[in-house]
């Protein structure tokens, strides 16, 4: 779990780094929208996963202090989160996902996708805004 406390609220989360990050620029608005593209595919590729799961855009660092973006995952209890695979089974179901998708058609997509800024994730912590697929 990754834990990220701001204005004195603590929130948890399980994390999915996707691996395009070498191809992109880590800390970038691109790679924002790019995460933003496939934060919006997950709910319909894990659609095992228990109800009331939600997907966002959250601030994530490594354990030299460094800060890049992930999506967070959370769920509404303990027991959910018991379902949810693995780091290692999670990281291997979106690299299907994003072999699937194409990571050249996540690019294009991401051209037309509004999402919260790099600065402003970095300030606020997290992002789980709804999206409604058309």
């Amino acid at each position: 779990m990754w834990i990220i406390e701001v204005n004195n609220e603590i929130k948890s989360f399980l994390v999915i780094e996707p691996s395009f990050y070498d191809e992109l620029d880590l800390c970038d608005d691109f790679t924002m929208k790019c995460l933003e593209v496939l934060r919006r595919e997950l709910p319909s590729y894990f659609n095992t996963f228990p109800n009331g799961t939600t997907y966002g855009l959250i601030r994530y660092g490594d354990f030299l202090g460094n800060q890049y973006p992930a999506i967070g995952i959370q769920c509404k209890n303990q027991e959910d989160y018991d379902k949810i695979p693995d780091f290692i089974d999670l990281y291997n179901g979106v690299e299907i996902l994003i072999n699937e998708i194409g990571l050249e058609e996540i690019k294009e997509e991401a051209k037309f996708v509004d999402t919260i800024t790099w600065n402003d994730l970095k300030e606020i912590g997290w992002y789980f805004e709804k999206y409604v697929s058309e």
